[in-house]
């Protein structure tokens, strides 16, 4: 670069044309080699500051669809859908409550506890009498609006229907239980109450630790899409569950 740049300060004079030509064409391309140069050269307010290598653009977004990319199957359109698509949850529950799709925690140690010493007082009578027990893991399909639940205990026919693979239909269930934990409380005292007298389950047993005082309520005989008869009686006390169950229930087995 030096030599160019005093070549062009001081003229080259020759006697000889070619030679002045060839000595011209040199001093054409070393320039056009500086203005490359100087053209691609980057330039920093501040000296110490890194280079940025220049980023590409971001993609366009992807145009709405209502398939999976890659896979030809719909996406759920309905909270039914959904919870038909989801894989199994370990120690969740999931349930479609007033056509909402709700998951919640499985319970404590000392829910699952209640839950166990109903069955074991439950089990054997529903065997005398042709039914099958079931302490958790059972989906019941409400027939009307077809919200999915899960109650914590169901006493249902050995022959009872079902809805898809996983459901048993409401109205042929001889009673459901839930015992009530603190975010169940609506769930169970109010959302699921509407829905299993709706569904037409004969009796409801309501298990509540979380009442002012701990209480047990059963609740039967449907009249307009609402249970009529309601009992409730403290921990501790016997409850007398209605036909077509027709037993004495000690309630201490929940403390």
């Amino acid at each position: 670069m030096v030599i160019t740049k005093v070549r062009r300060a001081a003229k080259v004079i020759t006697e000889d044309p070619a030679e002045e030509e060839a000595v011209e064409a040199v001093e054409a391309v070393e320039t056009a080699g500086e203005e490359s140069e100087e053209s691609q050269e980057t330039h920093y307010d501040d000296p110490w500051e890194p280079l940025v290598e220049p980023q590409p653009p971001a993609p366009p977004p992807l145009p709405h669809t209502t398939f999976v990319p890659g896979d030809d199957r719909r996406l759920p359109a309905t909270p039914r859908e959904l919870l038909g698509a989801l894989p199994p949850l370990p120690r969740l529950r999931a349930e479609i409550i007033a056509g909402k799709l709700i998951v919640s925690p499985a319970g404590t140690t000392k829910h699952g506890r209640r839950i166990a010493a109903l069955f074991r007082v439950m089990d054997p009578i529903a065997s005398d009498k042709g039914w099958e027990a079931f302490p958790g893991h059972c989906g019941v399909c409400i027939e009307g609006p077809r919200d999915s639940l899960e109650p914590d205990f169901v006493i249902a026919p050995v022959d009872c229907p079902q809805w898809g693979d996983s459901e048993l239909v409401s109205s042929w269930l001889i009673m459901v239980a839930e015992v009530v934990s603190p975010s169940s409380i609506k769930a169970d005292r109010e959302q699921k109450l509407r829905l299993f007298a709706l569904g037409r389950v004969p009796l409801y047993l309501l298990i509540d630790p979380e009442d002012t005082q701990p209480s047990v309520t059963i609740f039967s005989d449907i009249r307009d899409g609402a249970y009529s008869v309601i009992s409730k009686v403290p921990f501790g006390t016997p409850i007398r569950l209605p036909e077509p169950i027709g037993i004495e229930l000690e309630t201490s087995i929940f403390k």
